[in-house]
């Protein structure tokens, strides 16, 4: 079932229109050090908003013939978006957008496939599922932080053939070292179906 992308490309669009984010303001009324802004940005519990596009190549390999040939491309937005709730304590909501450029998709029917090329349709540029997650981290002085709350994905793709068609929901936790040189962490996530196919 293939749904209009035009609406949908829109509404992306008009999210890349030029948006400032204020988190903090700079103490003492000067600007923060770009080495400052780097450390904020690897801190997964920062109150400093981001918007990142990550691109991600996929190869597949397995047993249906002419699987180990196949990739995909997509591109996806992603803003973060905090609100802090006290000293070391945010909420934030994180969308991630997913445009699919190309996305082999296996053949399905009573038809004789006689060459492994055959055994796969592409896809083209289409709108992936829409996740999300919701949590509240805390950031201690020794550089350890703790985030908790809730992943989900809602089923928004443009052509069923790269979407689930259903709603998932479930639970994440997150736990990092922060320090000059990065930050490191464990991000553990799992979701469920909870409605839809």
């Amino acid at each position: 079932m293939k749904r209009g992308i035009f609406p949908l490309a829109a509404i992306f669009l008009a999210s890349l229109s030029p948006t400032t984010l204020f988190a903090q303001d700079a103490t003492n009324d000067e600007a923060a050090s770009a080495e400052a802004i780097a450390e904020k940005l690897a801190d997964p519990n920062a109150s400093v908003g981001q918007m990142s596009f990550p691109l991600d190549f996929i190869a597949y390999d397995g047993d249906a013939p002419g699987a180990g040939s196949q990739s995909s491309w997509r591109l996806s937005f992603q803003p973060s978006l905090p609100y802090s709730l006290g000293e070391g304590v945010n909420l934030f909501v994180r969308p991630l957008i997913p445009i699919i450029l190309d996305q082999p998709v296996p053949v399905v029917g009573d038809q004789v496939i006689t060459t492994a090329a055959s055994n796969f349709d592409d896809v083209g540029v289409e709108l992936g599922d829409i996740g999300f997650d919701v949590g509240v981290g805390k950031s201690f002085t020794n550089g350890m932080v703790l985030v908790g709350g809730v992943v989900g994905t809602l089923p928004t793709a443009t052509d069923d053939a790269v979407g689930l068609d259903q709603y998932l929901l479930g639970p994440e936790f997150l736990m990092a070292k922060v320090g000059s040189w990065g930050a490191a962490g464990l991000l553990v996530t799992h979701q469920w179906d909870v409605a839809g196919e």
